[in-house]
């Protein structure tokens, strides 16, 4: 998540070569050059690193330094290296801790950053004091093992997505296609405008499903009565079904609801200084049971709304038609 979000603007070709690429390179240029001078030195028998390394690890870098030029520069800036590291790593951990506590927050707290950053550190200073280094080895892979399993899951979701992805768009959040020009009582372009910038409240979207969508489906209902079959509504908590039944062809359903989104990137800047933080905003989202892409009907009007139906009832019809 941390090397993710300070990623942003790279492509996933971009972001997966940076991680795997750039540190295994760099690994193998480090043990290139100390690992094979390290070898070099225990061989000719100027250090004995091979017992360092079995029975203290951690001074075995220093002691390879202090056989070469410039020790002392160069133990300053290795120390320097593991400080920076560690002070990285706990940082960008508190973070993610932090912003997976606040519910995805983007800017969660200073003072729970440093709260969570401050546990971390007195977690391993107890199991170095209690156990050592090993003790700390151990704690780490063992509350690792169960985030493997859900890693899994985790590469489940982002393979789907990314073929989702590729299919189109899961949510359209553009004015369909199919929706008739603006004419009489439609929506002029300042009208479309505003109805695609703004950010509406959950009361907005209610009195959209209520003073229109409400209005458009009970005018189609009202139509189609008048021949054999029976469409209905059903007005659930925000959303409303329009429903046809098709004996053994099935049944067509329309449905818009309000759904919440968290505010985009590029509009945080607008979105915080009139909703706050953790912003949020509703649009009028619909669907059918054909399994099309749910698409954003949020500012159309009566017309409109029966407009983007009918297209899609008519694919529903024209489906069992071929069969």
């Amino acid at each position: 998540m941390f090397i993710a979000r300070i990623s942003r603007g790279r492509t996933i070709r971009e972001f997966v070569g940076g991680v795997l690429l750039v540190p295994a390179l760099f690994t193998f240029l480090w043990m290139t050059v100390f690992g094979n001078t390290a070898i070099a030195l225990d061989l000719s028998g100027i250090a004995p690193l091979a017992e360092t390394v079995t029975t203290n690890m951690p001074v075995a870098l220093f002691e390879t330094l202090a056989e070469l030029p410039f020790s002392a520069i160069s133990s300053g800036v290795a120390t320097l290296l593991i400080i920076t590291f560690f002070v990285t790593s706990a940082d960008s951990g508190a973070l993610v801790i932090d912003m997976i506590t606040n519910g995805g927050a983007q800017d969660p707290p200073v003072w729970q950053r440093i709260f969570w950053a401050v546990c971390a550190g007195l977690v391993a200073a107890v199991l170095l004091v209690s156990g050592g280094l090993q003790a700390l080895q151990t704690a780490a892979i063992a509350s690792a093992l169960p985030f493997a399993v859900i890693m899994v899951f985790i590469c489940y979701g982002l393979l789907r997505a990314l073929q989702t992805e590729s299919e189109g768009s899961s949510i359209d959040l553009s004015i369909a296609a199919e929706a008739p020009p603006a004419t009489g009582a439609g929506l002029n372009w300042q009208q479309r405008l505003s109805s695609i910038t703004h950010f509406y409240e959950k009361h907005d979207i209610a009195d959209f499903l209520a003073d229109t969508v409400r209005p458009a489906l009970e005018a189609i209902v009202e139509q189609i009565r008048e021949g054999s079959l029976s469409p209905h509504i059903e007005e659930k908590e925000d959303r409303l079904d329009f429903t046809i039944a098709h004996g053994e062809y099935g049944k067509f359903c329309y449905t818009v609801r309000a759904r919440r989104f968290r505010t985009p990137s590029f509009a945080f800047a607008e979105a915080r200084a009139n909703h706050g933080e953790e912003a949020r905003h509703f649009r009028a989202i619909a669907h059918t049971s054909e399994g099309d892409q749910p698409h954003d009907v949020t500012g159309f009007s009566r017309d409109q709304l029966i407009n983007d139906l009918l297209n899609r009832y008519a694919r529903f019809r024209h489906a069992r038609r071929l069969a």
